[in-house]
């Protein structure tokens, strides 16, 4: 098992936090659901999308429909 994937007693993904800039431990992937895009930490785009789910890995993004925005 990789260590971008979650633990087989994790879940694929995170709601946010009450602070929705902060990110979830072993949740590092920022995604909109309004528009179906997913950013990648540090990537162009992170610091202005507000997240609205975390997921724990792009393969679970993209298996969740989502699509890369950066």
């Amino acid at each position: 098992m990789g260590s971008d994937e979650p633990a087989p007693s994790a879940t694929a993904l995170h709601l946010p936090l009450d602070d929705t800039n902060e990110i979830p431990e072993c949740y590092p992937i920022k995604a909109d659901t309004g528009s179906g895009l997913y950013w990648l930490p540090g990537g162009a785009y992170n610091d202005e999308a507000t997240a609205e789910i975390w997921f724990a890995s792009e393969e679970m993004a993209r298996t969740n429909g989502f699509v890369r925005g950066d």
